[in-house]
């Protein structure tokens, strides 16, 4: 189900995108550190941009993101292209096997 928005799309064109601060969120962050979770294969539901996702990866996940915004998921493929990390990203209207990147 995609969330009530005018359009994702919109926003992260806009740069209208208050929750994207570029940062891994700090509860995720203290989660990992605090040795709570270990490496492991990862869904992040909603990556937009990648931040979090990207994050995990750098510490050895191996994390698909999928997001509903096509822009989030392009701009979290261009960070993954310039990291080397086990991010896969794809944008939830179109099938796994279209969209998933290696």
């Amino acid at each position: 189900m995609v969330m009530a928005h005018r359009c994702w799309d919109e926003s992260y064109a806009a740069g209208a995108r208050p929750w994207d601060t570029g940062e891994p969120e700090p509860l995720l962050v203290e989660f990992v550190a605090a040795g709570r979770v270990r490496p492991a294969r990862t869904l992040e539901i909603g990556a937009g941009t990648g931040t979090n996702a990207l994050w995990l990866a750098k510490r050895g996940f191996e994390v698909l993101g999928i997001d509903v915004a096509a822009l989030a998921v392009e701009r979290a493929t261009a960070a993954t292209l310039n990291s080397v990390c086990g991010l896969r990203s794809n944008s939830s209207g179109c099938s796994p096997k279209e969209k998933i990147l290696p």
